[in-house]
């Protein structure tokens, strides 16, 4: 778990605006970590000024302030590096959504190919600048088909898939992969029950399970 110091901490909130899943925030002009969200890249360590932030997760005693002079990547740095080095993912023009929706379309589902639609690229674009690439994919898509074509029953091959939407669900802790015209509903069978639910002529409610 990773913690800050109310003492040390100044209320800069380099943390915050450096927490790639949002899960720093401000509390009486101090930094309090959520550890919901949290998978310990260890962002917060690196950057606070103040050495306020810490963990019970690594040694402490490990870390190594960085000083360009003297700091170098051998034998003896190594695990410290790995443990709290700046990632630099976030600030690259990568589409890490687009490669794992690819990967489950060609790799899960045996398509050949995904199309994405314009409003989806402008949605993966800020997904990846606000840092919330980290949350897995959830596919939403017809529960007939591998492909998006619910015509095209059980386990095609060599189909392409189109993504129109791709939404964050935080409060689940995924992304939404809208596919074809499918809608964000619990799914029904083909005959819903509600179908056979009804009063009877003496008020009595009757199809109920």
């Amino acid at each position: 778990m990773f913690n800050v110091n109310k003492e040390k901490c100044i209320g800069c909130s380099q943390c915050v605006k450096d927490c790639p899943v949002s899960d720093i925030s401000l509390v009486d002009n101090k930094a309090e970590i959520n550890n919901e969200r949290c998978f310990k890249c260890g962002h917060c360590i690196a950057i606070c000024p103040v050495e306020a932030v810490s963990t019970d997760d690594y040694n402490m005693e490990e870390v190594i302030p960085y000083d360009k002079a003297k700091f170098t990547v051998d034998a003896e740095n190594l695990l410290n590096f790995i443990k709290f080095r700046r990632s630099v993912r976030r600030f690259k023009n990568k589409e890490v959504e687009k490669e794992k929706i690819e990967k489950i379309v060609t790799e899960i589902y045996r398509g050949t190919k995904v199309n994405f639609e314009k409003k989806a690229k402008t949605q993966i674009a800020q997904i990846v600048k606000n840092g919330w690439d980290k949350l897995p994919i959830c596919m939403a898509k017809t529960q007939y088909s591998f492909s998006d074509n619910p015509n095209a029953l059980g386990a095609p091959e060599n189909f392409e898939i189109t993504i129109r939407e791709v939404v964050p669900k935080f409060g689940a802790g995924f992304i939404v992969a809208l596919t074809g015209d499918v809608m964000t509903m619990p799914g029904l069978p083909k005959r819903p029950a509600a179908l056979n639910m009804d009063v009877a002529a003496d008020g009595t409610a009757i199809g109920l399970f």
